[in-house]
C-alpha cells in the first residue's frame, strides 16, 4: 500500500499535479523528489516502478498522499545550448515562468524541445576567439547580424581602436563598392554590345548568303536567258499567229467585231460617255446612259425592268452602239431548265462537235481574246431578252456561283468529252482548260424583264447579285418627236480600256458614312442586311460622283439600281404597308429612287 508522506516546508499551496525531478530512490516504493514551486518530499510509486536520479515525473494528489506516474516525462535539463544556425555560439536560456513545454525548479531548467530552449536565449556568447573573429569579419563585409550576440571585452577593445578610422573606412568601402558597380556595369555593357555585334554579324552573314544565293540564281537565269528568249519569241509568234487567224476569221465570216476594230478606240471613260451622250441626244437621257454604264461595270448581271414598250431593249442597244460594243441578242425560252440551254453542250451521241448557241459564240470570242492577250479586241454584250420567261436560277445557276469568285470558272464540257470528241482548231479554246473556261469580264450580261402573268419572279439571291434599272413608260410627246435614226459610229471600247475602267473607285469617308447610315436605318426596319447590295451601292455611288455627278444625284442613282429594287421586292406583301411607308421615308430626298419604287409598287396592295 501507498504510505502517507510529508511534503517539506516551502511547498506552499500544493496543486493537484506538478512536475518534479527524482532526487533519490527510497525504500518501500517511495522516491525523493523536488518539484515545481520548490515543492520537495517523498512520493509513492505505484506498481513497483523504478526511476533514475534526474528523471522527470508527474506527481498527482492521491488520498492523503502524492502518487507518481509509472513513466518518466520526456524533459531534459538545459544549462546552455548551441545556436541553431551559427557555429561557435552558445547561450543560457532564461525561463521566466513555467509552461507546458518547459519548467524550472530552483535554478535548474527543464525543456521538452531543444528549439524551445534556443528561443529563450537572450544573450549569445562565442565559445572561442576564432568563431568570434570570423563573425566580426562577416559583419564588416555586410554579412547578416545575429540578434543577441555579445562580443568579448577583447573584441570590443579591438573594435574601439578601429573607431577613429571608421569614417574613412566607410568612405573607402563605399568608393570600392561604387567602383565595383561601375566596373560590373561596364562589363555588362561590353557583353551586351558584344552580343549585339555577334547578332549583327550573324544577320550580315545570313544576308550575304541570301545575296550569294540570289546571285547564283540570276547567274543561272542569265545562262538560261537566250533559251527563254527563244521560247518567248515562239510564244509571241504563236500569239501573233493566233491573233492573225482570229482577225482573218472575223473578216471571212463578216463578224461585226472586225468592223469595230477599225474604229477609234476609247481611252478616257468620261470622254467616252460624253461622246456617247452627244450621239444619243434626244433619244436617251444622260442619266439613263450613265445608269446602264455603271450597272454593267459593277454588277455581274444587269436587268432592265418596266412595262412592255418602255424601251428597255432599245436602251441597251443604243448604249452598246454608242460605245462600240458588240451585241449578241439571246431570246430566253419558257422551257429552259439548265445552263446547257444557254451555252450549249457537247454532242450527247458522241459526235465530234459542240452544239453551239449565240451565247457560247460570244463567250468563245472573249475567251480567245483573253487567251491571246488581245487587249485591242471589242467587248461583247449578251442581251437576254425577256430574261424571266424561265427561272433565271435554272439557266444561270453555274454563272451565279462562278461570278462570286475571282477566277469565274465555268465547266462547258467534261474532260472525257474534250479528249474524245472535241478535236481540231475549232475547239482549241475548250481543250486548253479541259472543258473548263474562265469567263472574261469583257463579256457583259444584261437582260430585259416584263413583270406580268407570263413571267417568273426573281429570287432574292439573283437580286443580290444583280443591278436592276427601272425604265418608266416613255413620254408620248417626246417619243413621237425623237429621231430614231442612228448617227455613224466612230469609236469602240477595247478590252484594255474596260479592264482599266473596272478598277475599284476611290471611296471617301462621306460616301462610306452615307451608305452605312442608310444600312443601319434599313436594319432597324427589321429587314435583312445584304452585304453585296450595300457594297455595290457604295461603289456605284463613288464611281458616279467620280464621273461628274454631284453627291446627291450620285447617291440617288446608286440607290435606284441596288437598294430600291432589292427591298421593294421584299416589301410587296399585303401586311407590309407600314414598312413600305417607313422605307419610302428613308429615301424621301432621292427622286429617281422614289420613281423606281412607284414603278415597282404601282398601287398599294390592299390588306
Amino acid at each position: 500500500m501507498a504510505q502517507s508522506i510529508q511534503i517539506k516546508s516551502g511547498a506552499g499551496n500544493l496543486k493537484d499535479t506538478f512536475r518534479a525531478v527524482v532526487l533519490q530512490q527510497v525504500q518501500n516504493n517511495e522516491i525523493s523528489i523536488k518539484g515545481e514551486g520548490n515543492k520537495s518530499g517523498l512520493a509513492f510509486v505505484l506498481g513497483g516502478a523504478r526511476f533514475e536520479i534526474g528523471d522527470i515525473v508527474k506527481v498527482e494528489r492521491g488520498k492523503g498522499k502524492w502518487i507518481v506516474q509509472d513513466k518518466p516525462l520526456p524533459f531534459h535539463e538545459i544549462t546552455t545550448i548551441d545556436h541553431p544556425t551559427e557555429k561557435g555560439l552558445s547561450g543560457e536560456p532564461i525561463l521566466r515562468e513555467n509552461r507546458g513545454d518547459a519548467f524550472r525548479i530552483g535554478n535548474r531548467r527543464f525543456y521538452e524541445n531543444l528549439n524551445d530552449a534556443a528561443q529563450d536565449v537572450s544573450v549569445w556568447i562565442f565559445k572561442d576567439v576564432i568563431a568570434e573573429t570570423n563573425y566580426i569579419c562577416q559583419i564588416l563585409q555586410d554579412g547578416p547580424q545575429i540578434s543577441g550576440v555579445q562580443l568579448s571585452s577583447k573584441a570590443l577593445k579591438m573594435l574601439g581602436g578601429l573607431g577613429a578610422n571608421l569614417g574613412e573606412l566607410e568612405k573607402a568601402t563605399e568608393t570600392y563598392k561604387q567602383s565595383k558597380k561601375d566596373a560590373d556595369d561596364a562589363i555588362d555593357r561590353t557583353l551586351q554590345r558584344q552580343s549585339e555585334i555577334d547578332s549583327q554579324l550573324k544577320d550580315d552573314e545570313s544576308r550575304l548568303e541570301n545575296v550569294r544565293s540570289q546571285l547564283d540564281h540570276w547567274e543561272s537565269v542569265r545562262k538560261e536567258l537566250p533559251e527563254k528568249e527563244k521560247e518567248l519569241g515562239k510564244i509571241n509568234q504563236a500569239l501573233e499567229s493566233h491573233l492573225e487567224r482570229l482577225h482573218q476569221r472575223e473578216q471571212a465570216t463578216g463578224d461585226q467585231r472586225a468592223v469595230l476594230r477599225c474604229l477609234i478606240p476609247f481611252d478616257d471613260e468620261a470622254e467616252a460617255l460624253k461622246i456617247a451622250g452627244q450621239k444619243l441626244a434626244g433619244r436617251v437621257d444622260e442619266s439613263q446612259l450613265l445608269s446602264v454604264h455603271l450597272a454593267l461595270k459593277h454588277a455581274p448581271f444587269t436587268v432592265l425592268t418596266g412595262p412592255s414598250g418602255a424601251g428597255k431593249t432599245s436602251l441597251l442597244l443604243e448604249y452598246a452602239t454608242a460605245l462600240g460594243i458588240h451585241v449578241t441578242p439571246v431570246a430566253v425560252q419558257p422551257n429552259w431548265t439548265g445552263v446547257q440551254n444557254l451555252h450549249g453542250y457537247a454532242d450527247p451521241l458522241g459526235g465530234a462537235h459542240y452544239r453551239e448557241t449565240p451565247f457560247s459564240a460570244a463567250l468563245q470570242a472573249q475567251v480567245e481574246y483573253a487567251d491571246a492577250n488581245d487587249l485591242k479586241a471589242p467587248l461583247d454584250l449578251i442581251l437576254l431578252d425577256e430574261i424571266n420567261l424561265s427561272f433565271v436560277e435554272y439557266f444561270l445557276a453555274d454563272y451565279l456561283s462562278a461570278f462570286e469568285t475571282g477566277q469565274r470558272y465555268i465547266q462547258l464540257a467534261t474532260r472525257n468529252e474534250v479528249e474524245q470528241q472535241l478535236q481540231g482548231e475549232t475547239y482549241a479554246w475548250l481543250r486548253r482548260g479541259h472543258g473548263r473556261i474562265s469567263v472574261p469580264r469583257s463579256l457583259l450580261i444584261a437582260g430585259t424583264a416584263n413583270e406580268d402573268h407570263t413571267t417568273r419572279s426573281f429570287s432574292d439571291k439573283f437580286r443580290d447579285r444583280s443591278a436592276f434599272l427601272y425604265v418608266p413608260p416613255p413620254n408620248i410627246e417626246i417619243a413621237l418627236k425623237s429621231d430614231k435614226s442612228q448617227s455613224e459610229n466612230t469609236h469602240f471600247v477595247p478590252r484594255s480600256a474596260w479592264e482599266r475602267w473596272q478598277a475599284a473607285p476611290r471611296i471617301i469617308e462621306s460616301q462610306r458614312r452615307a451608305i452605312q447610315n442608310l444600312a443601319e436605318a434599313i436594319s432597324a426596319l427589321k429587314l435583312p442586311f445584304s452585304v453585296r447590295t450595300f457594297k455595290r451601292a457604295l461603289h456605284v455611288y463613288a464611281d458616279a460622283e467620280h464621273l461628274g455627278q454631284n453627291a446627291a444625284d450620285a447617291l440617288d442613282l446608286a440607290l435606284s439600281m441596288t437598294v430600291a429594287p432589292k427591298y421593294a421586292a421584299l416589301l410587296s406583301g399585303r401586311q407590309q404597308e407600314e414598312q413600305r411607308t417607313k422605307f419610302k421615308e428613308l429615301l424621301h430626298s432621292n427622286l429617281r429612287t422614289l420613281e423606281v419604287l412607284t414603278g415597282l409598287w404601282p398601287q398599294t396592295p390592299k390588306n
